[in-house]
């Protein structure tokens, strides 16, 4: 008899996935359940397990169950800056993978919205490391999970991780928001000084940046943005001790 890995989404019926699958009767007498790793189940000495084997079975009233299209090894995420978040996930075992959608839920782990799609490795079976880094500037916590998509259109989901934000001043204030080809930046300095102006792209990579003399008091300077393409950019000004202040801006075409 082959050994089976099974997913139970409700409860374990064997004889009616057997059944609904037009397969043999299922003995439940020799039925031995033992949980494995992950919270899936593994099921032996099953009659009719080689006609079960490598099949996938459909969802039946009260048994929903599937023979899991990736295993999930690790699935983790790091702020690498007030603006950057680095996601990493492995897998091993991709069955007809189609690829993850990637969620995002600031604030809360009820809310979650899509920011990318991340393509599987077709038909692999070994393990498999995906990296996606997210510009995310929030200052409380970020909270990500993954939808892993079938070629079919079916899908699960990865455990969530939370994120921390990064604390940072607000009193720098961009306009016009969206923008299109001067952009003011206002800020209030609290001693004659200078600060590094750099605008980031989404990428995180920097585009523009300029060194500028503030007076102490609130300040208004300008910041030319009509060469950049449309997007969503980040400002970032670093004063002389060192402290960081950032807002970011769409520019529009």
């Amino acid at each position: 008899m082959k050994r089976i890995l099974i997913v139970l989404a409700s409860c374990y019926c064997a004889q009616a996935a057997a059944q609904s699958n037009g397969l043999p009767p299922v003995n439940v007498h020799q039925v031995n359940i033992a949980i494995g790793q992950a919270g899936a189940f593994n099921a032996y000495s099953i009659a009719g397990a080689e006609q079960l084997a490598n099949r996938r079975l459909t969802c039946v009233p009260n048994s929903c169950q599937s023979t899991l299209p990736v295993k999930w090894l690790l699935f983790d995420g790091n702020r690498l800056n007030e603006a950057l978040v680095n996601l990493k996930w492995q897998t091993a075992n991709e069955i007809n993978n189609s690829g993850f959608e990637v969620e995002r839920s600031l604030g809360n782990s009820s809310h979650f919205e899509k920011i990318a799609f991340v393509p599987a490795h077709a038909g692999s079976t070994v393990i498999r490391n995906y990296y996606l880094d997210d510009v995310n500037d929030y200052s409380g916590v970020s909270y990500y999970r993954l939808k892993q998509i079938d070629i079919d259109g079916r899908y699960t989901y990865s455990l969530m991780v939370a994120v921390k934000g990064y604390p940072r001043n607000t009193d720098l204030t961009l306009y016009p928001n969206p923008v299109q080809d001067m952009l003011h930046l206002s800020f209030e300095m609290p001693v004659n000084a200078s600060a590094i102006v750099t605008v980031y792209d989404v990428s995180g990579r920097p585009v523009l940046q300029q060194k500028m003399q503030f007076k102490k008091g609130i300040n208004v300077k300008h910041i030319a943005v009509a060469a950049l393409i449309p997007g969503v950019y980040l400002v970032k000004l670093e004063a002389a001790n060192h402290a960081v202040h950032s807002a970011r801006f769409i520019k529009q075409p």
